[in-house]
């Protein structure tokens, strides 16, 4: 959901949103969270018409639609909630070669044999029944846990039956309940789209303005940037890196290469420094963060500058050096002599 308040038909009114007013967008994303397709709600009546597709409700649509990218017959499985769940939208899945998991109405099973609510309730919390439909290509699973919950797959069923622990509230102890393994793959899947909602919404730019495409489009910029930040951390963990960045540090990376990256350092516009409010005094032992690779080995603009104090270098961090990158904002050595030392050099180099 993009927040928009302004006029646009494409605004949506959603209740149940923690933002009701906005941009509806409907995603495909993997289990860690990284967006491979999206489109934008338009409104009641604008269902996406997929060619060679029976009409599949509006969840369905969207669902077979947003799978249109993936090659077929390659064992690709979907998985989403009981908006978009139902029978039709489950056999087109299937005539093209993906497999389909998800919960499911009750009102949208057409009278499947599966034990009632009372009945399981009977047999107490992890019950659970199992029935085959439409020659055995779907599978309905109904468990019971705190509430009963009705599962559809066509690969997947209740078997094997693994245990998990639950808190019971009226012994005031941690027991362990049933759980088919349909349900045990369903939690490890799903998620996808909450966590890419939820790392978008975090350092969001916040934009004011009546042009509504331009929401729509910082919002996926937003999500370029939290994509390129799921990249980095699957990149991480093949290469052995224990710690990766936060999403906020590497946002900043990234907006530091871009403003820095093959450009010279631009001169100060608008009043001198001497006519402006003297900046606040550094902390004693202030610390400047080396800048990205991208910027230190651009070649653009890298130039010493001397300086009346001296510091550690930045790059051999034995000697102490006078000489300051203007561009890295760092100190290097810059030393002739019998023992001369260009850290200045080699740190732009390699």
């Amino acid at each position: 959901m993009v927040p928009f308040k302004g006029r646009s038909f494409l605004r949506q009114y959603l209740p149940n949103k923690p933002k009701k007013w906005g941009f509806k967008l409907w995603g495909r994303c993997d289990a860690s969270g990284f967006l491979h397709d999206f489109n934008v709600y338009q409104g009641k009546g604008t269902g996406i018409d997929v060619k060679g597709m029976k009409d599949c409700g509006l969840g369905g649509n969207v669902v077979i639609s947003l799978c249109e990218s993936l090659d077929r017959d390659c064992g690709y499985k979907v998985f989403a909630d009981n908006f978009f769940s139902n029978f039709n939208m489950v056999k087109q899945l299937k005539s093209r070669g993906l497999e389909y998991t998800g919960t499911i109405n009750k009102n949208r099973i057409h009278n499947a044999p599966l034990k009632s609510d009372n009945e399981l309730n009977k047999k107490g919390r992890g019950s659970h029944s199992t029935v085959s439909v439409k020659d055995n290509d779907i599978a309905l699973t109904k468990w019971k846990e705190t509430k009963t919950v009705t599962m559809v797959s066509t690969y997947l069923t209740a078997e094997p039956v693994s245990k998990v622990t639950r808190y019971d509230k009226s012994r005031k102890v941690h027991v362990e309940v049933d759980r088919p393994n349909v349900v045990e793959v369903y939690n490890k899947k799903m998620g996808g789209v909450d966590l890419l909602d939820m790392m978008c919404s975090l350092y969001k730019r916040q934009i004011k303005g009546k042009r509504w495409y331009m929401y729509i489009f910082y919002h996926t910029l937003t999500i370029a940037m939290v994509n390129a930040w799921f990249l980095y951390k699957r990149d991480c963990v093949i290469n052995g890196v224990r710690k990766p960045m936060p999403l906020k540090l590497f946002q900043s990376s990234v907006a530091e290469v871009f403003l820095k990256k093959d450009r010279p350092v631009s001169a100060r516009v608008g009043r001198p420094l001497s006519m402006l409010q003297s900046p606040p005094a550094t902390k004693k032992g202030h610390y400047t963060p080396a800048p990205p690779t991208e910027v230190r080995l651009d070649k653009v603009d890298h130039f010493p500058v001397a300086h009346q104090k001296r510091n550690r270098c930045r790059h051999c961090g034995n000697g102490y050096t006078q000489w300051k990158c203007r561009k890295c904002d760092v100190f290097l050595c810059l030393t002739p002599g019998a023992q001369p030392r260009n850290c200045f050099l080699t740190y732009h180099s390699n």
